[in-house]
């Protein structure tokens, strides 16, 4: 573990070991560091069955939990990534993309429980793009974000990924003015109508708002709605700043005041 050579056959090992009891693949682009218990890996990725990456993290420093990984499961204590992508897609079977890559739907068994169990909590994400993707569009990308990420997947059908103290760039401008997200707290889930439900402290011609994202998903196109609860001032405000209020629509994307 002390030579580069060393290093790469543990990350070959690796990559094989998950990628061969999933779906889509693992790769490692290299091993910088391992421990008895912690993992320093850079370039890690999570490849869609399509081929499409769903997960990209520059570095990520990983305290692993053996006793779970005995059990079967992909776990650790924490971990701690710097820079990459996370992209969320539905599926036609009403999975997420990185849901997709990590585990089959159960196959000849009506067990919704089946498939890999996973347990990533407490993971602190630094400098990534998170990206929302419906009908096959990019619809919304945050950049430079940071904050606490978990991602786990033990008693429930579906991938659950929870959303704490958020905060970055919007890509887009909305309604005609940069946005900047402030803090965002909430529930990514797998298998279930409301595909997400954030709480959203925002920033928007500087002036701060507050509202929620829900994006539903199931027996129609995705769809998101944004609600943004404003008080007189602030839209007298964005008026004289000539932000269009009332309802606005995209794509994929509605939004109201109110």
């Amino acid at each position: 573990m002390n030579t580069d050579w060393g290093r790469r056959r543990a990350a070959d090992g690796l990559e094989h070991l998950v990628s061969d009891n999933i779906p889509g693949k693992m790769l490692i682009g290299r091993l910088e560091r391992v421990g008895m218990l912690e993992l320093l890996i850079r370039d890690l990725e999570f490849i869609h069955p399509d081929g499409t990456t769903v997960l990209h993290l520059d570095e990520a420093d990983v305290d692993l939990d053996v006793a779970a990984m005995f059990r079967g499961r992909l776990a650790f204590h924490r971990a701690s990534v710097s820079g990459g992508r996370i992209l969320f897609e539905p599926q036609p079977d009403g999975r997420l993309s990185l849901e997709a890559a990590l585990d089959s739907p159960a196959s000849g068994s009506s067990d919704p429980m089946g498939g890999l169990h996973y347990d990533m909590r407490r993971i602190h994400v630094q400098n990534l793009n998170v990206v929302l993707r419906l009908s096959g569009k990019e619809t919304l990308r945050l950049r430079d974000t940071q904050g606490f990420v978990a991602i786990w997947r033990e008693t429930t059908p579906g991938v659950r990924v929870r959303l704490e103290r958020i905060e970055g760039q919007f890509d887009h401008e909305l309604l005609g003015a940069d946005v900047k997200l402030l803090q965002a707290d909430g529930l990514v889930r797998g298998k279930d109508e409301r595909l997400i439900d954030l709480q959203l402290h925002l920033l928007i011609a500087d002036k701060r708002l507050a509202g929620e994202l829900t994006v539903f998903d199931r027996e129609r196109p995705p769809a998101a709605e944004l609600t943004l609860h404003t008080d007189g001032s602030v839209e007298t405000s964005l008026v004289a700043m000539g932000v269009k209020l009332g309802s606005w629509f995209t794509d994929s994307v509605r939004v109201e005041w109110k």
